[in-house]
């Protein structure tokens, strides 16, 4: 499969901005930022002049600017400063401002996005495979499968041609994961059974008339499967403290301990999966500047103990966890079916046939998580809010001749 990856990663080492955005969040003024906004009126703050007003002052004050600050949007500033018409109305106008070269962000700024398309992209796939068959006979027949198994790789796209970015170009290898299809058991069995009732049959054998034909000829058929989960991941609102890349596999959110389990349970009118968790301010909030703290929305995961177990990263760190860091929800299904013919006419060969079918018979909800339930800064973190699997019976007569 060939593999695209955006080249246009954005840089916030080499060229100071990180620096310069630490240096801001902790209430400093950054050279690099004077040299950017100088001259420039910033709404809501004023002319940049270095001395009076500094760029880093503009940055905590002016509304579009400190949303970075708000968030740890290392990743999204370095963007903005590439690609913004932010006051000055031109793209790149606050590079030019400073008299930057225009590729002091990314690489190739004449281009949104620059992909480089190549068969550098790999996964591997093994697994365990039994199956079970019994032919039909005796009246019944059954199948059965069992499939254990694990997919990993760094790309899991499903297309001939596929383009997504790499975590970092940095760092091709942190990519490598559960792909997002990997389902670790899989069983699955089905099976056909005459039930032995009637006439020459094992049960009710020496009846005949309206008994015997009320029991007759009646099958059976199951379907049941379980599977596990697939995987997801513990995320964050933002996610791009590093490099703004766009991409599924970044990871977000920074775990500090044992990564929390849980179970499907209902409170109140509320379906929920974890327990003795609680959602508390992030510690990186007070990194941030005094006037900008009882702003932020970014929320960490705290334990029964006390204990901060997931965190939002700071500005220039990845997260610790990638898309796959934890297993989503399995499901579980049983299927019915029960029919009977009647032969109304055996020498016009006019047969009714009654059936019915039970789909998850059980009526065992198969719950999901929904985008918000694993993300930490979501005030819906932890609860399921989404489910699939009612019960269907549908009945069915069907005439044949």
């Amino acid at each position: 499969m060939l593999r695209g990856t955006n080249i246009n990663e954005n840089n916030i080492v080499e060229n100071g901005i990180l620096d310069a955005f630490l240096t801001t969040e902790a209430g400093g003024n950054a050279p690099l930022l004077n040299q950017i906004f100088k001259g420039l009126n910033i709404p809501g703050v004023g002319v940049v002049d270095g001395i009076n007003i500094t760029g880093s002052q503009a940055i905590r004050q002016n509304t579009t600017l400190y949303a970075y600050l708000l968030n740890n949007n290392a990743g999204g500033f370095a963007n903005f400063l590439g690609y913004n018409t932010f006051v000055t109305g031109i793209r790149g106008g606050l590079l030019k401002n400073a008299g930057l070269p225009a590729n002091f962000v990314v690489a190739n700024p004449q281009f949104g996005s620059a992909y480089l398309v190549g068969n550098f992209s790999n996964s591997t796939f093994n697994s365990l495979q039994l199956e079970v068959n019994k032919r039909f006979g005796s009246g019944f027949e059954v199948q059965g499968s069992y499939v254990r198994s694990k997919a990993l790789g760094d790309y899991d796209g499903t297309a001939q041609s596929e383009a997504s970015n790499f975590i970092t170009l940095r760092n091709e290898h942190l990519d490598k994961r559960l792909l997002s299809f990997d389902e670790p058991n899989v069983l699955r069995m089905s099976g056909i059974w005459e039930l032995p009732f009637g006439p020459d049959r094992r049960f009710l054998g020496s009846r005949h008339g309206i008994i015997g034909h009320a029991v007759e000829r009646w099958t059976t058929s199951v379907i049941f499967y379980k599977t596990s989960g697939t995987p997801t991941a513990f995320s964050n609102s933002d996610g791009q403290t590093f490099n703004y890349q766009s991409s599924s596999t970044t990871p977000t959110s920074v775990a500090l301990g044992p990564l929390p389990t849980g179970s499907v349970y209902k409170s109140g009118n509320n379906v929920l999966y974890f327990t003795g968790l609680t959602q508390v301010a992030d510690p990186s909030i007070n990194a941030m500047p005094t006037n900008l703290q009882s702003l932020s929305a970014l929320y960490a995961i705290q334990n029964s103990s006390g204990q901060i177990v997931l965190e939002n990263p700071v500005p220039g760190q990845l997260g610790t966890l990638n898309s796959t860091n934890f297993r989503g929800l399995g499901s579980f299904t049983l299927n019915l079916q029960l029919s009977k013919p009647v032969v109304i006419n055996r020498e016009r060969n006019i047969v009714a046939t009654f059936r019915a079918d039970a789909i998850n018979l059980l009526n065992k909800p198969i719950w999901a998580f929904s985008s918000t339930t694993l993300n930490i800064d979501s005030t819906s973190f932890g609860q399921i809010t989404s489910a699939n699997g009612s019960r269907t019976v549908n009945l069915t007569l069907r005439v044949g001749f």
